[in-house]
């Protein structure tokens, strides 16, 4: 131990945390009491100005300004000899034990760490913590920091960053981070995901497009006259075994909606027959907008139930839209018809289960989750599914039937909301007949 002048005590400027916060009431405590743990230090160091003497401070930052403030002249310090990447990785460990650090420092910390030739394994041994959280925090260091602090100050939360940093392009990245802790973020980053998915996919399927000696043509449509539609797949999930038993002539595609779309050129006589007039093919067109605008909504209740664990906080609100539904079908109002997409809730294999959830797939699921699969199960027994036409029925000539406020979409938000969903601006023009897609506009 070694009395040092609190003048040539320095604090490290690679401290991860980067605000000590308030220290008044420390510095009354230290003026009335001293200071009871001492200042670990190394001799010289990075926060020692070129050309003094000094001491960097390696754990007592807060206990450093505190003095300070009290007026000491002199603080008691240990004074050790430390290898530049343990510096960092006793900060670190120091700070996140006491809960001090956020999530932006502990991820610029590790990221020091790393840059300094550690290893995962290696921060993750001298920091205590486990491989993968370390992991999840290199992946959080590479977003934007000052993006990042203004996320952390509207609640962002780890997964939040965590689904940003998949986003590859920086920018989009960017605009993500801005809108953490409002209601349109997950609409915005799964607009994210499908525009990186088409750019990942395109190549794809531009090289398989060619080889079945298909052209492109971005101005059919399935009742385009002259084409018929002969294959139809989501481009997240192409490949070219989509392609077996297709024409080997007059082919044409192109992607819309996230989609992949294949036509084949129909006989001249057929071709002749009755077209469509223009307001038909605008009616088409704005129902195959809305059913993109539905499906993504689907995506976006899928997503709130797959991260919802909530079961004890809103327990009374479960509760009550449990015994509607009980109530509404005791008497007969058919609340739960067409009801039929448990397993999307739950990601269980749609495939294999299109319209019932197997057995052991649900207790496992509800032995692990209970507040998730009850909030699953009450969606399916709303009437809640994916054929994505909640909201484009009587497109044009009538009003959406979901403007009723006493629709079972509405009714279906309603609940949501009152758990915790966010809903997208995206969604509530759906809701409330707004969105331009319902007068043949796109979003």
């Amino acid at each position: 131990m070694k009395n040092i002048e609190i003048s040539k005590i320095y604090p490290h400027p690679d401290n991860p945390r980067r605000d000590v916060g308030g220290v008044t009431e420390l510095a009354a405590s230290i003026k009335a009491n001293g200071i009871m743990q001492n200042l670990t230090v190394i001799e010289g160091g990075k926060g020692v100005p070129s050309g003094e003497d000094g001491y960097t401070v390696i754990i007592g930052h807060r206990r450093l300004a505190a003095a300070k403030q009290a007026g000491l002249s002199v603080v008691p310090c240990t004074v050790v000899e430390m290898s530049e990447k343990d510096q960092i990785a006793t900060m670190l460990l120091e700070n996140m034990q006491r809960s001090d650090l956020t999530v932006s420092e502990q991820a610029q910390g590790m990221q020091m760490m790393f840059d300094l030739g550690e290893t995962e394994a290696a921060i993750s041994e001298k920091t205590g913590l486990s491989i993968s959280t370390v992991s999840r925090r290199l992946k959080i260091a590479k977003l934007n920091g000052e993006k990042l602090k203004g996320a952390e100050s509207r609640g962002g939360t780890i997964d939040d960053y965590l689904k940003v940093s998949e986003i590859k392009d920086e920018k989009t990245r960017d605009k993500l981070l801005d809108k953490i802790g409002t209601n349109n973020f997950e609409y915005e980053l799964r607009n994210a995901k499908d525009k990186q998915v088409e750019k990942e996919k395109m190549p794809i399927i531009k090289k398989a497009m060619k080889q079945l000696g298909a052209v492109e043509k971005k101005d059919i449509y399935s009742w385009s006259s002259g084409y018929e539609q002969v294959s139809e797949c989501d481009i997240e999930d192409f490949s070219e075994k989509k392609l077996n038993s297709l024409p080997e002539t007059d082919l044409y595609w192109n992607v819309r909606y996230n989609s992949l779309y294949i036509f084949k050129k129909e006989q001249k006589q057929k071709a002749d027959g009755p077209k469509l007039s223009k307001k038909e093919k605008a009616v088409r067109k704005a129902n195959g907008e809305l059913t993109r605008l539905s499906k993504q909504a689907f995506e976006l209740r899928c997503e709130f139930v797959k991260s919802f664990n909530s079961v004890k906080l809103y327990e009374k609100e479960l509760s009550d839209w449990a015994v509607e539904i009980l109530f509404n079908q005791v008497t007969g109002d058919g609340y739960a018809a067409g009801a039929d997409k448990t397993h999307e809730f739950l990601e269980a294999s749609s495939e294999k289960y299109s319209y019932y959830v197997d057995r052991n797939d649900f207790e496992k699921a509800k032995e692990n989750e209970p507040g998730r699969v009850l909030l699953a199960v009450l969606l399916n027994r709303s009437g809640d599914c994916s054929k994505c036409d909640m909201f484009n029925r009587g497109y044009y000539e009538d009003m959406p039937t979901a403007k009723d406020e006493n629709s079972r979409i509405c009714q279906i938000y309603k609940r949501l909301e009152s758990i915790g969903y966010k809903t997208s601006d995206m969604e509530k023009q759906l809701l409330d007949g707004t969105h331009p897609a319902y007068k043949g506009g796109e979003a």
